[in-house]
């Protein structure tokens, strides 16, 4: 199973990623990409995923503020195999002013990402208690 988990900043997803599932998924952060930039950073984790060390692992858990770009790229290169079988969006109430902003250019991403998919759906948005 393939497991995508974002949200703004402090809402939990690396803590969600340890705590809520178990041992058997191997857990990648998307913040650990940034050494190759900004841009290079989502194509360097579709790399993995299709040829890489990722390739090979069956349960996995990709989490961080970069998921909604990574969800539009791999519908833009039509790599759907690359899909997870579930996203969790986690919402938080407290985001600080700093990452305001960054909650918004994700969360447009995102709604980017379902209107290419044509997914209408009613998110539950879940806060989570670290």
């Amino acid at each position: 199973m393939r497991i995508f988990i974002t949200g703004a900043p402090g809402s939990g997803k690396s803590t969600m990623a340890f705590k809520e599932f178990n041992d058997d998924f191997h857990r990648v952060c998307t913040d650990s990409y940034m050494t190759h930039g900004y841009k290079e950073s989502i194509y360097a984790i579709i790399e993995d995923l299709e040829i890489g060390h990722l390739r090979h692992i069956q349960d996995i858990i990709i989490e961080g503020v970069q998921v909604p770009r990574l969800l539009r790229k791999i519908e833009e290169l039509n790599k759907h195999d690359l899909l997870p079988d579930l996203i969790v969006w986690l919402d938080y109430d407290h985001v600080a002013p700093r990452h305001i902003s960054m909650e918004k250019g994700m969360r447009k991403i995102f709604d980017e990402y379902l209107t290419i998919r044509q997914i209408n759906v009613d998110i539950d948005h879940i806060r989570y208690k670290k």
